[in-house]
């Protein structure tokens, strides 16, 4: 069984090279950033992450999962369903009515996940209007068009 606990500060290494596995072609986020979780085996290997934090601007509030990775080898667990499901109760503890992500078109599994966590898919009016703002909704990259993402978004679990 895979343990999920909040990250520690002696973790950021860890999920600095996590990151690197998991999302080979995409840049790092800043794991003293935010919140993170990390799974663990019972040996304690880490094997699954996820990271965000929180968004307010607009009117709106939300929590925002910025990164989400399950090592190779323990795929196909549905551990991203539960870091998922553990972040939507995360969000409503901090008073947050929801959570948004998103994914690239070409992420089938990580799409397939968020729509078995209860995920819908929706357009954001305010996504690409920031990209630097600590507190600002994350901008997945400077030069892509929005087409080539899918938004997510789910009430947070009370």
């Amino acid at each position: 069984m895979i343990r999920i606990t909040i990250a520690k500060p002696g973790d950021r290494d860890l999920l600095l090279c996590m990151q690197r596995v998991c999302l080979p072609a995409d840049d790092s986020a800043d794991p003293r950033r935010g919140e993170w979780l990390v799974g663990r085996t019972p040996k304690g290997t880490p094997v699954c992450f996820s990271g965000g934090y929180t968004y307010r601007s607009s009117g709106e509030a939300a929590f925002i999962v910025s990164r989400q990775g399950v090592i190779p080898s323990h795929r196909g667990l549905r551990l991203q369903k539960r870091l998922l499901q553990l972040t939507c109760r995360r969000a409503a503890e901090l008073g947050l009515p929801e959570v948004w992500s998103y994914t690239s078109l070409a992420n089938v599994a990580s799409a397939n996940s968020f729509i078995a966590a209860g995920f819908r898919l929706w357009v954001p009016a305010h996504w690409h209007d920031h990209d630097d703002a600590a507190d600002s909704a994350p901008h997945p990259t400077a030069t892509a068009a929005p087409t080539q993402f899918l938004y997510w978004r789910k009430q947070a679990l009370k």
